[in-house]
């Protein structure tokens, strides 16, 4: 009996629910199963910032925009302080990008629209830093969707695509400064497709459609440039709240671009050689590369795989050329080889059929293509997340974190957040001023008589200079490459806090240098 449409609907959004069932569960579950990242820290600290004063400053040394700050303020009024309220606006993006390439359904077909994405779901690098408080996620989101905008109306017209696209790329603008390495090539991607098509047709053509005037085509350009400058003010200028004048608000919306210049060119601590991506990409994102490598050869006539073929690999080759470099930067270019790696799919499928056996098919290939990025998304972002060997895991918060960050929380249960006091003597501070806002009586210089002291392994002889009081402490780490610490726990709370035998057995007693006992005879006596 044939299959009825009715039939092969169902199927298809079935398949939608399976892919979004599978992209929320890498990205939502055990959100806090990483300890929070500097960056992190850093983001959190602007959102308490931008909830006290009502709106965000733009300061253009930060480089990042407000878009983001202000969806994180969402989410904090929405559910409160923690960790994995700061994560989950990345996480719901990240799940909403893996549905971009359903957009394109009639002209990529639904198998490879699916199929992308799929392979967006699973991508290693984009599970991960979905599930960290970054901007990237919402920035290469945002970029996909210009995209997809733009060939959806390249394919059927429509001023309203036009208008979206130009909405997703002023949210790009307000989102980060890497948005110009984007606009370059995907500009030059657009020039050369203009010039080329407008010479066979012998006439201005612009992505398959003639240009001419008309009051409709002025009135979509007036609209795009209305809507993108809307959004531009309203980020921009804290929707309007932010003091000062409006001119100088919106001159320092620009002035990032020139700062970026000297991180991209200067030594920041950041720079890597021009093949770290191709390395990491070797390491993470190998099957992906290889399918959309296949899919733009293969499929070079069709524009839906070589627009986001060549910007992707044009960012790919941007990006190297700059010696500032990041783990996360691949994204970029990663949410727009998913569409021709689409592609490449399908003809592995069509090979694997009419090649290897005719019971091989999708299943056999779908298995080749995922599998192996399934395998190491679960071990990058869920066995060890914040592991040093795992490159994603850059500079990255050490696991000891939640170790330790739960004796402090510990204290606070026994007295009160509001009561215990926090000393904290390490330049590796980040995510600590975040982290400990909920401790408003925190410091940043020990004087010797807190409940906590979080020392640098360099201050500890003058931090027990000033101890007044006994002090159980451990060794702990703050972040990989960053001086050890010293973790002190005033002992008359801690004592009950850990029961007198675990504080004894599991701690070095450290007493106050007025007791006059030896510090290093204590700490061997009580080894």
């Amino acid at each position: 009996m044939a299959e009825r449409p009715f039939d092969r609907r169902a199927i298809r959004w079935l398949a939608v629910l399976a892919l979004v069932a599978l992209a929320a569960a890498l990205r939502l579950s055990a959100l806090e199963l990483r300890p929070p990242h500097h960056d992190e820290g850093v983001n959190g600290w602007f959102v308490e910032k931008l909830r006290r004063d009502g709106h965000y400053a733009y300061d253009p040394g930060n480089y990042h925009g407000p878009s983001y700050f202000y969806l994180l303020t969402a989410s904090r009024e929405a559910f409160g302080f923690g960790l994995w309220q700061l994560r989950l606006p990345g996480a719901v993006i990240g799940v909403a990008l893996c549905l971009t390439p359903l957009l394109l359904r009639r002209r990529m077909g639904w198998g490879p629209a699916l199929a992308a994405g799929a392979l967006l779901a699973t991508s290693p690098t984009l599970v991960y830093y979905a599930r960290y408080a970054i901007h990237e996620t919402l920035l290469v989101g945002l970029g996909l969707l210009v995209a997809a905008c733009m060939l959806r109306w390249a394919d059927r017209g429509g001023g309203g695509w036009l208008i979206g696209g130009a909405a997703a790329l002023a949210g790009m603008i307000a989102t980060k400064e890497t948005t110009i390495l984007f606009l370059a090539v995907s500009g030059a991607w657009l020039l050369g497709e203009i010039v080329v098509e407008s010479w066979r047709a012998r006439r201005f053509t612009v992505l398959g459609r003639a240009g001419a005037w008309s009051w409709r085509a002025s009135a979509v350009a007036l609209a795009m440039v209305g809507v993108m400058a809307a959004i531009h003010v309203a980020l921009f200028t804290g929707f309007l709240q932010q003091p000062g004048a409006l001119g100088d608000q919106l001159a320092r919306s620009f002035e990032a671009y020139f700062l970026w210049q000297e991180t991209g060119t200067g030594h920041s601590g950041h720079e890597k050689d021009g093949c770290y991506y191709l390395h990491l990409g070797a390491r993470y994102e190998l099957v992906l590369y290889a399918l959309a490598a296949v899919g733009l050869v293969a499929g070079f006539r069709q524009r839906w795989v070589r627009g986001p073929g060549l910007v992707g690999f044009g960012l790919c080759a941007a990006y190297s050329c700059v010696a500032y470099k990041m783990p996360w930067l691949p994204m970029s270019w990663l949410v727009l080889l998913a569409l021709p790696a689409a592609h490449g799919l399908s003809l592995l499928v069509r090979v694997m059929r009419d090649e290897v056996a005719a019971r091989c098919g999708l299943g056999h290939a779908v298995a080749l293509a995922l599998v192996p990025a399934l395998v190491i998304t679960a071990r990058s972002s869920f066995l060890r997340p914040a592991d040093e060997r795992e490159h994603l895991a850059y500079v990255h918060t050490h696991p000891d974190y939640w170790s330790w960050f739960g004796l402090i929380e510990a204290g606070a249960t026994r007295v009160g957040r509001q009561r215990l006091v926090v000393a904290v003597e390490h330049d590796a501070t980040w995510p600590l001023p975040w982290s400990l806002h909920p401790y408003p009586r925190t410091r940043w210089s020990a004087s010797g008589d807190e409940d906590v002291i979080l020392a640098a392994s360099s201050r500890v002889a003058a931090v027990e200079e000033r101890l007044r009081r006994d002090y159980l402490w451990r060794e702990v780490r703050v972040r990989g490459s960053a001086e050890p610490a010293r973790l002190y726990l005033r002992r008359g709370l801690y004592a009950r806090v850990l029961g007198d035998r675990v504080a004894r057995d599991r701690y070095t007693l450290v007493p106050a240098r007025a007791a006059g006992v030896q510090l290093a005879a204590g700490a061997a006596a009580s080894r």
